[in-house]
């Protein structure tokens, strides 16, 4: 019992310091639960996800498990801050960092992207290339234009051309978000040659539609849809040939999209985007 209280006293030291005292994936404050494969501290969230990873991560509570010795001065040795400079070596600038407060299939992807794809540990660039490759497939969920389904389209996004076309086909992976954003990167530095890779492209929400001026408007909808209304926050995108709505899992995601899309549409136009083929 002493052995035991002990361990568990180490651990909550540990978890207290700089670099352990946030979830090494998701950054939610006072991770009690740790991967002791991995070395690092996570909530409980995470750790459930974890827990999906049985050959990469096994998982114990700091609190309510029985700590080895030898696990004990693992955790030790390690810790998230060194776990981070391997496994998070080479994220792209583009890449989403999920948070505490994003839906679990961001942060689920996330966990699976580093510790069992090891996709940025620089050992091979593949899965960076899909991201960054000219043209990029996927499916998302599109509400039909003249019913209220919603139906499974695949959508190819170029970043030659800054286009998102759809099609019908069977494909689901998460990544397409991780791809969009790696094509509006590639779009801000055209428009502004000075900016880093390193600059948070999140907030500046360049996506390439026309303006008011050109009968372009953005919307909430609060509709809800035919999915049994799990989705119920929706965003109405006007162009002149059609309208478009879309439903995101998230009322936060939902106004990021919004100030993203109005952001673009109140610039006006410049030569460039004429040039592209913008009406």
């Amino acid at each position: 019992m002493a052995n035991l209280e002990r361990n568990n006293k180490i651990l909550l030291d540990l978890m207290q310091q700089p670099g352990n005292n946030l979830c090494a994936d998701c950054g939610a404050p006072d991770p009690d639960w740790a991967s002791y494969t991995l070395g690092i501290f996570v909530c409980l969230n995470c750790s459930g996800m974890h827990r999906n990873l049985p050959a990469v991560s096994k998982v114990k509570s700091i609190r309510l498990d029985r700590w080895e010795d030898s696990l004990v001065e693992s955790m030790r040795e390690r810790g998230n801050s060194a776990a981070k400079a391997v496994y998070e070596k080479c994220v792209p600038a583009f890449f989403y960092r999920p948070q505490q407060k994003d839906c679990v299939v961001l942060k689920d992807q996330w966990i699976r992207a580093k510790y069992e794809r090891r996709e940025f540990t620089g050992e091979n660039n593949y899965f960076q290339q899909t991201y960054n490759s000219d043209l990029f497939e996927s499916t998302l969920w599109k509400k039909g234009k003249d019913n209220k389904q919603f139906f499974k389209r695949s959508f190819q996004l170029s970043r030659k051309d800054f286009t998102l076309k759809y099609f019908i086909k069977e494909d689901v992976i998460v990544s397409l978000f991780n791809a969009i954003r790696a094509t509006r990167l590639e779009y801000l530095q055209r428009k502004n040659p000075t900016l880093r890779e390193d600059d948070d492209a999140t907030e500046l929400g360049a996506v390439f539609i026309g303006t008011e001026s050109h009968s372009y408007s953005v919307s909430e909808n609060s509709s809800r849809s035919t999915r049994g209304g799990r989705w119920h926050c929706g965003i109405t995108l006007q162009t002149p040939e059609r309208q478009f709505v879309f439903m995101c899992e998230q009322e936060q995601d939902k106004m990021e999209w919004l100030e993203a899309f109005r952001k673009v549409i109140s610039q006006p136009m410049t030569p460039e985007d004429y040039a592209s083929g913008a009406c």
